[in-house]
């Protein structure tokens, strides 16, 4: 699967959510699944109840404990042609959009005593992080506000670092067997 698909895929995603007002929901983890050269999203099923009870972060390595014990994935995925090309992760959280200069500053210093989303230039944003069997990682993002991409990003450098992302290649090595 082609890099670009993956993000293009996403992105379309991201968009059709955010344009249905489709607002305050549990974050979802997904497969991402090539058939016949078209990328399918094939969520995987989490109780509320677990949503609950843990953070994200915390989600992504039980997942990957759960699910690289389930015997036969490859199997069933080569029989159907089929190839595992990723995982994503959607959710929502808050974002402070600050120009640079000296009120990015100020920013660290209030971050350092209060939440994101005490701010009040806070904005709430819809986020798909994935990251594909090649390495690369996407990040898109739609604010509740505007509906308009604040990022759509593409890559493999340490930009995208931090505890989700080391969850999500802790889910990806537990599923795939090139990572």
């Amino acid at each position: 699967m082609q890099p670009a698909t993956i993000l293009d895929t996403l992105a379309a995603l991201a968009a059709a959510e955010a344009a249905v007002n489709s607002w305050d929901g549990r974050p979802s983890v997904a497969l991402l699944i090539s058939h016949d050269g078209i990328l399918e999203v094939d969520p995987i099923p989490i109780p509320d109840e677990l949503w609950e009870r843990v953070e994200v972060h915390q989600m992504l390595p039980i997942l990957a404990r759960i699910l690289g014990g389930t015997p036969g994935l490859h199997d069933q995925l080569d029989s159907a042609g089929a190839t595992l090309d990723g995982v994503a992760l959607f959710t929502e959280g808050w974002e402070v959009r600050v120009k640079n200069g000296p009120a990015s500053d100020d920013l660290q210093g209030w971050l350092a005593t209060n939440g994101v989303r005490d701010h009040p230039n806070r904005v709430e944003v819809k986020i798909v992080l994935a990251l594909g069997v090649d390495g690369r990682r996407f990040s898109i993002q739609h604010s509740r506000d505007d509906n308009v991409a604040a990022e759509v990003l593409s890559g493999d450098d340490g930009k995208f670092s931090g505890r989700i992302w080391d969850g999500l290649t802790e889910l990806l090595a537990a599923v795939s067997p090139v990572v």
